[in-house]
């Protein structure tokens, strides 16, 4: 038996941010690209004019395109990170975002982006830390130490936020403006309800759909359900047509558990928005989390037929098709995947799992080899790897080299000691080693593996593929 292993705002009244750097975003804030060849040259300057143009899908591809032939360029990386953040694709702007920082560390218009995505995702922690770089880059910028005050602040760290005005003022001298926060703080001396709270967000904008989005969320935390729901539905008769507004819908009949009505929502949605593949992989997560993976990936290769760019939704479907055991369609969608994302390992570690169970080993090793290299530091990954790393070397009968592979499985991640003693089993029994692999099979048997084939090879002492 081999199985596949699936790897897996706050509304202030203190002092607004005052970053509000994305609408002043230069094609090219970054430094121009030193491209290695005039075809990745090409597909940038080709990404840009369809930015300027604010035709963003074809920008992503070009840029896309760009990191496929060259992995090393982190500025077409933060292309592709601004692009879906002006699409509100916040977990896909941050996945490109951080390839772009881990090229390139100190470029400030990442750090800037970054700024302006946890601010947009409500991450005031992660927002804190980043103003903090932000301040060792530009140390005479006021804005970034006011923003920081404000983060603290809102994130509830009163202390934090207090000591974050002293160094303000130390730097740039008393201000009406920090006073006037200082004193804000100083008189909280009890913590607001979330009631209050929610109903001053909506005094301050009641026009504004998204001071009611905060309220709700602001509510469902603290429990007030009913509440929650009700800011909702004003958020909805505000702007019927909010796209915003029903994924806020979605999202709280998700978290109360009532899937069906969250089902319900979605599928409206994609029915209205034929061309979005955001819309159809979300409906695919909920089919998929209500365990019908057949429908899910229905939705899943809608999504794909509309853009290739939404990462998790490769994963997603390759994951079916390994389940369903339909591996001439994983390797199909496989290969696939590794051209659009050719930095990803695990997708080289589904690729080469299916075609080692199609008997395509040659192919399966060259994609094993990449898989290894990508996923160095990724101990859980790197277990799975070389575990069909031992599976395929065990099917080519190079059996000492493949039980070397199924030890470092073993040693990288104990946790899937129960499968990787069986396949270690395997190894031995076909080496001729049956005794010691009837002693791992039972082991692994021992340990909660369920597997009628396992309990097949302990009553006959012998290997079954």
């Amino acid at each position: 038996m081999d199985t596949v292993i699936p790897v897996n705002k706050k509304k202030m009244k203190y002092k607004a941010l005052t970053i509000f750097l994305f609408a002043a975003f230069p094609a090219f804030a970054q430094k121009p690209v030193q491209p290695d060849s005039n075809l990745v040259k090409g597909f940038f300057f080709d990404g840009i004019r369809y930015k300027i143009n604010e035709n963003y899908i074809k920008a992503v591809e070009s840029f896309n395109k760009v990191v496929s032939l060259d992995p090393r360029q982190a500025d077409a990386y933060y292309e592709i990170a601004s692009l879906d953040y002006r699409q509100n694709k916040l977990q896909e702007s941050e996945f490109a975002l951080k390839k772009a920082m881990d090229l390139n560390s100190n470029n400030i218009w990442y750090w800037k982006l970054c700024a302006e995505l946890y601010k947009r995702k409500g991450d005031m922690p992660g927002l804190v830390q980043v103003l903090e770089r932000l301040i060792v880059m530009e140390p005479d910028v006021e804005a970034y130490y006011f923003d920081r005050c404000n983060a603290l602040a809102i994130s509830g760290n009163v202390p934090g936020a207090l000591k974050a005005y002293d160094e303000l003022e130390k730097k740039f001298g008393v201000s009406v403006e920090s006073s006037r926060g200082r004193k804000r703080l100083s008189q909280e001396k009890k913590p607001k309800t979330a009631e209050h709270e929610a109903g001053e967000v909506i005094a301050d904008h009641p026009e504004d759909i998204k001071s009611y989005l905060y309220a709700s969320n602001l509510l469902q935390k603290d429990g007030k359900k009913s509440e929650a729901l009700d800011m909702l539905k004003k958020a909805k008769a505000l702007d019927p047509s909010s796209l915003e507004v029903d994924l806020a819908m979605v999202d709280y009949y998700v978290a109360e558990g009532q899937i069906p009505l969250a089902g319900g929502v979605l599928r409206d949605l994609v029915a209205a928005h034929q061309d979005d593949p955001r819309l159809f992989a979300m409906y695919g997560d909920l089919l998929y989390k209500q365990g019908d993976s057949k429908e899910a990936l229905v939705q899943y290769l809608k999504s794909l037929q509309l853009s290739q760019q939404i990462y998790v939704v490769w994963e997603q479907v390759l994951n079916i098709y390994l389940s369903q055991k339909d591996f001439k369609k994983a390797i199909e969608t496989g290969s696939a995947a590794v051209s659009v994302y050719p930095n990803q390992a695990v997708l080289y570690y589904y690729l080469a799992f299916a075609q080692h169970r199609e008997d395509q080993y040659a192919a399966a090793l060259e994609n094993i080899a990449t898989a290894e290299e990508l996923a160095a530091g990724e101990q859980e990954l790197l277990a799975s790897v070389e575990d069909v790393y031992a599976l395929v070397l065990m099917n080519l009968a190079k059996f000492d080299l493949a039980e070397a592979k199924i030890l470092k499985a073993l040693q990288l991640n104990p946790v899937k000691k129960t499968l990787y003693l069986e396949h270690y089993g395997d190894i031995l029994a076909l080496k001729g080693n049956k005794e010691k692999a009837l002693d791992l099979w039972k082991q692994a048997r021992d340990l909660g593996s369920k597997s009628e084939k396992l309990k097949q090879k302990i009553n006959e002492n012998r290997y079954f593929k």
